[in-house]
């Protein structure tokens, strides 16, 4: 595990910890108290429909927004009273469209450099690059000129970077076509599988869950719901 400052999963804290979350105003909330508990790495995927909340409570769990209630602990210590550039390093993101800068993939592996960080090692590029699936021939290529499905697991790569406990993904197929979503989903699974850290992923697609496999968490009008049918029903009514 990364980082000087975090407990060990050998002492017995959850890898990840959230009781009673409340975000949105009062009179009209996104998310309404929810519980979860992650006791070790693995994969969790959370399903729900449009609407149901599912970006925001990423979004919250790397403090890209803040919550109106209750308690976030990863590995036991309280996501509040991390400074905000340190979370991240623990809890890395990966949005729904992938993001990169400007140059070729080298570039996008050694962006810490831009910001006054050690420069990443050939050898440290070649070994994210082949846990993304991708081939370390593409190291000098411009990044605009990869396919979407290149680019996403570049994305995935980068978020690599500084090894985090915890990856989350918003959605991270839905973009791609059939053939590049599948060997997307086949890539984080093995990238878990690989380096043991935990993937939190939200989407809206059954299929998608079926892939990736792990555990499943269905999330319906802000809450978390063990009604596995209604989350399936709302999904396909929005389709």
């Amino acid at each position: 595990m990364s980082g000087a400052g975090m407990s060990s999963a050998v002492n017995g804290d959850p890898v990840l910890e959230i009781r009673g979350l409340c975000a949105g105003p009062e009179e009209a909330p996104i998310l309404r108290s929810l519980d979860l508990i992650l006791d070790r790495p693995g994969i969790c995927v959370i399903l729900g429909g449009s609407g149901s909340g599912k970006t925001t409570f990423l979004r919250l769990l790397n403090r890209l927004d803040e919550y109106r209630q209750g308690e976030i602990r990863i590995l036991g210590k309280d996501i509040r009273e991390f400074p905000v550039p340190e979370l991240r390093r623990h809890v890395a993101m990966v949005f729904q469209n992938p993001v990169y800068f400007p140059g070729t993939v080298r570039d996008n592996l050694d962006i810490r450099r831009e910001f006054g960080e050690a420069a990443v090692t050939e050898d440290r590029m070649k070994e994210l690059l082949s846990l993304a699936r991708l081939e370390d021939s593409l190291l000098d290529r411009n990044v605009s000129v990869l396919s979407g499905g290149e680019q996403q697991r570049l994305a995935f790569a980068r978020s690599l970077l500084n090894d985090p406990e915890i990856l989350l993904l918003d959605e991270p197929t839905s973009s791609l076509d059939g053939r590049n979503r599948d060997a997307v989903l086949r890539t984080l699974r093995d990238m878990q599988s690989a380096r043991g850290n935990t993937l939190l992923m939200v989407t809206h697609r059954p299929e998608d869950v079926e892939l990736l496999g792990g555990r499943t968490v269905y999330l319906l009008d802000g809450a978390f719901v063990q009604d596995p049918e209604a989350v399936r029903q709302r999904i396909e009514a929005g389709r």
